[in-house]
């Protein structure tokens, strides 16, 4: 019974030796499909924010040729509204052509004030074509400012010069 015992124990030691040395595989086999699991996921990682940071680029190049389009569109429609009252100052010119005394005086006072004014909106559209962002909105609501005088000072002189 010795012997039996004997040879249970040294079976059960042989069984713990080999269930050890195949854990042991076991675990190197689990490390290195981890290893790899991990870095295949690294590697799918740096691939998906290579790509985000391409779609952003894209996107915020989209976004500033729109905002520009519509900057330039603006430029132009202002560009003409300014450019318009060369033709209304020489008009206003002509019906002014037949006052005399104080009343071509006071005109010809006002008429260098319109002037001065259209050179001065002149200025600010061309400060906003060299700006962006919170300094165009800044520039545009100065050259605003200026065109809405503009009109107002000439919409006064047609009133009192011409009787419009």
């Amino acid at each position: 019974m010795n012997r039996i015992n004997w040879l249970n124990l040294i079976v059960v030691g042989l069984m713990i030796i080999m269930i050890t040395g195949c854990s042991d595989k076991s675990s190197e086999k689990a490390a290195e499909k981890a290893k790899e699991g991990a870095k295949a996921v690294t590697e799918k990682t740096g691939e998906m924010a290579k790509e985000a940071v391409e779609e952003t680029k894209e996107a915020v190049a989209t976004a500033a040729n729109w905002t520009k389009e519509k900057m330039d569109e603006y430029l132009d429609k202002m560009g003409e509204q300014l450019n318009g009252f060369n033709d209304k100052f020489k008009d206003l010119a002509a019906k002014a052509e037949g006052l005399t005394g104080d009343a071509k005086e006071k005109f010809k006072e006002q008429f260098a004030a319109l002037t001065e004014k259209k050179d001065a909106a002149a200025k600010e559209m061309e400060a906003l074509k060299d700006t962006s962002g919170d300094a165009w909105t800044a520039a545009k609501e100065r050259f605003e400012t200026v065109m809405k005088e503009l009109k107002e000072l000439y919409d006064k002189m047609i009133a009192e010069f011409t009787g419009n």
